[in-house]
């Protein structure tokens, strides 16, 4: 039987806050009630990208968790979880969409529900889901990359640099040089990270106090470049600067042992952020749009880190409550 990593529950529940964090700061940004100052955008948008590197942690925990190990990734297990995700998709995706329709047309009619069920397979829906379709083409291959890539620790290696040298560091210096490089793999994007998550979950070091030295001064040298550079515009998650962070960040935690007496006080947290992301955008809408609440009023180094920690807690007790109802505990 197979243990609980606790790292990874840490890193779920505090990725999971950054990504309400990232949602929080935009639409307090882009729907507040009256025009935002250039230094507050500024600002937001440094928190913003200062906080993407939770994103490609979730990839990368899919990699760590499902490629990572010893166990066969079989069709009949991989199209067990998809269907979870296209269950997600069809009940949350739709819910979200049909809402636009009853916010545009203040009603709900059978054409709106049609309607809302075309724009989820149009991929038409909130854009946070997103990652759920994301994910869903990703497990479509793991059974495939696992069993003929994986396997081999020398080709998670080179495939994860091949990834990172087309998804990451050609764009960065196409944007650096004014270049226009044009290099894609078939499993670009965010394998990259998933590939990523397998092989360090591979790597063991004896003298973890010089690697962790390292990764930490990777960490502060990004943050800082973020900080002086990263006001100006909000990086893609496959941005240099963002994986930076997430690698360093990832590595740190999954090279370094956690005691049971604290991992264990993050499971119940780790067990609901699938629920945690999907449903606090609905309650974000519900704060600014409904309630008239905007984060940026008032003093916002207050009130933002307010509004993300009611959001984040709010959507956990929600979540916890959902998961007790039968069949509704499947989708989260």
């Amino acid at each position: 039987m197979q243990t609980r990593d606790y790292r990874i529950d840490i890193l779920r529940s505090v990725s999971a806050f950054c990504v309400v964090v990232i949602h929080v700061v935009s639409a307090s940004v882009t729907y507040n009630d009256a025009a935002v100052a250039q230094a507050t955008v500024w600002q937001m948008n440094v928190v913003h990208n200062l906080s993407s590197w939770a994103v490609p942690v979730f990839f990368m925990i899919t990699g760590f968790c499902v490629m990572g190990d010893d166990r066969e990734c079989t069709w009949q297990w991989t199209f067990g979880h998809i269907g979870k995700f296209v269950g997600i998709l069809f009940t949350v995706g739709w819910f979200y969409a049909l809402l636009e329709y009853i916010y545009m047309e203040k009603s709900v009619s059978l054409r709106a529900v049609g309607l809302a069920l075309v724009d989820v397979l149009n991929g038409d829906t909130w854009t946070h889901m997103w990652y759920i379709y994301y994910i869903i083409g990703i497990y479509l291959v793991l059974p495939v990359v696992k069993s003929h890539i994986v396997q081999n620790q020398r080709n998670v290696g080179c495939l994860s640099g091949l990834l990172f040298l087309s998804t990451i560091l050609i764009p960065a210096v196409n944007g650096w040089m004014g270049l226009s490089i044009d290099m894609h793999l078939p499993m670009s994007g965010y394998m990259f990270y998933v590939v990523t998550g397998a092989m360090i979950s591979m790597c063991r070091f004896s003298k973890m106090k010089y690697i962790n030295a390292a990764l930490a001064a990777v960490n502060v040298v990004t943050v800082i470049y973020v900080l002086e550079h990263g006001k100006d515009e909000i990086y893609p998650y496959t941005s240099l600067p963002v994986c930076m962070m997430a690698l360093s960040i990832f590595a740190l935690m999954a090279w370094n042992p956690v005691g049971l007496h604290i991992g264990r006080k993050w499971v119940g947290l780790s067990e609901c952020t699938l629920g945690i992301y999907l449903i606090h955008p609905f309650f974000l809408n519900l704060m600014i749009k409904l309630l008239h609440i905007y984060p940026l009023h008032g003093m916002a180094w207050i009130s933002i880190p307010a509004a993300c920690m009611v959001l984040y807690f709010g959507s956990y007790a929600t979540v916890y409550v959902l998961r007790k109802l039968p069949i509704v505990n499947r989708l989260f």
